[in-house]
């Protein structure tokens, strides 16, 4: 029997953490159910304690491991949220209502811990004997340092730092990241494991009334509609997509197509708000911020397509939900995400808005191309199983924990 303690002080309330906060919490809860040999001791902060107190379970605790200080004294950062803007949100957060994060030296080996698992990345708790495991989502700020500020790239150094120094295992969600940390953290390859990210089981099944209803109560049910669900960030693309969108609508006045958004982070938001007035396009675009999971499936389950034309990505787990929600995937052609959608998604140039038009009009005039790539996901999706990623994981902190070294596993194309 193991005691694994995870790293769960970089959480935020809402979506500020996009898809790691999920990624994290999901893995929690298949631990718990699947490694019912072994106990788990989440770290939490003051602001997050209370939100993860239904983790709680006979084989997994909570330990709060932040205090309150009256000192308003600049503390030394080393988190990383969604790992793109929630960052900035975490350190004013941190700054505005807590101090210092507490030098809980022996605070792990106290308990008995046998391994730290960061699914923050960052090993901001480390403690010397235990063994450390981070998982890497991405190196954004290598390829694209203009969507951060100096700031930023500072608090993302050095926090990567500490993982090529402090981290005995790296898990790596894609091949694509994989490639970037060997090249840009110089981490031993015989250190960095490859495990792709899997549907969460949070998208489940909902009722077709209640999913007419929650269309009619948030105002997308008048027609068809492109979904992209993702937070505002500028690597997502979402001002391209728009200059596409108008294009399209341009290009195919009679056909009702609307662009149905989701994700969080309201000033970036505001800023897309005002371009689609100025394009007169308020009835056709909806905001729907950061949703309930009822309320997501029902948006998934009544969308025509995803489109997905983000520059960077990690891994792109949306591109999986839509296969699952048996809906087609237009996407970028670009980082990680051919490697994750296979032959079963239609391609596009981010760059380029007469790339993303052309495969619009491709998915909305042909019912054989819709029914295909479906068929294609359907068999895409089969590759990603939540119980292996699950068991690939654990054996991961096995080999960590023993000191052997005889798993690597990266998905055949």
């Amino acid at each position: 029997m193991a005691l694994i303690a995870v790293d769960m002080t970089p959480v935020l309330p809402g979506g500020d953490n996009g898809g790691a906060k999920l990624v994290a919490i999901e893995l929690l809860k298949g631990f718990q159910t699947m490694a019912t040999g072994d106990r788990f001791l989440i770290l939490t902060a003051t602001w997050n304690d209370n939100e993860l107190a239904y983790l709680d379970s006979s084989n997994t605790q909570r330990l709060c491991v932040t205090a309150e200080k009256s000192s308003k004294t600049p503390i030394n950062l080393h988190f990383p949220s969604r790992i793109e803007r929630g960052l900035r949100k975490i350190y004013r957060l941190l700054r505005r209502h807590y101090t210092e994060i507490l030098n809980h030296n022996g605070l792990l080996s106290s308990r008995g811990v046998d391994v730290l698992f960061c699914p923050f990345t960052s090993p901001a708790h480390a403690e010397q004997g235990i063994p450390v495991v981070s998982l890497i989502h991405d190196l954004q700020h290598k390829d694209y340092p203009q969507f951060f500020t100096p700031k930023e790239i500072d608090i993302r150094e050095s926090f990567y730092k500490d993982v090529s120094k402090r981290a005995d295992a790296v898990i790596c969600i894609s091949e694509f990241v994989r490639q970037s940390v060997i090249k840009y953290l110089k981490i031993n390859p015989e250190k960095i494991y490859t495990i792709y990210n899997c549907i969460q089981s949070r998208l489940g099944s909902s009722d077709p009334s209640d999913i007419v209803k929650c269309l009619r109560l948030l105002g997308i049910d008048r027609h068809p509609y492109m979904f992209y669900p993702a937070n505002f960030w500028p690597h997502k693309n979402h001002l391209m997509l728009l200059t596409s969108y108008g294009m399209y609508l341009s290009r195919n006045p009679d056909f009702a197509l609307d662009l149905v958004f989701t994700g969080a982070l309201d000033s970036a938001q505001q800023n897309l708000k005002d371009k689609v007035r100025r394009m007169g396009l308020e009835q056709r675009v909806h905001f729907l911020g950061y949703l309930p999971e009822d309320q997501l499936i029902a948006v998934w389950k009544g969308c025509y397509f995803l489109v997905f034309p983000s520059l960077y990505e990690g891994f792109g787990i949306p591109v999986l939900e839509a296969m699952l929600f048996g809906k087609p995937a237009l996407c970028s052609d670009v980082t990680s995400l051919p490697e994750v959608g296979g032959n079963a998604v239609l391609y596009f140039d981010p760059r380029k808005p007469g790339d993303i038009v052309q495969c619009i009009e491709k998915i909305t005039a042909s019912k054989e191309l819709y029914a295909d790539l479906v068929e294609r996901g359907y068999e895409r999706l089969s590759h990603f199983q939540f119980q292996e990623m699950l068991n690939k994981y654990l054996r991961c902190f096995k080999d960590v924990v023993t000191g052997s070294r005889l798993f690597h596993n990266s998905l055949k194309q």
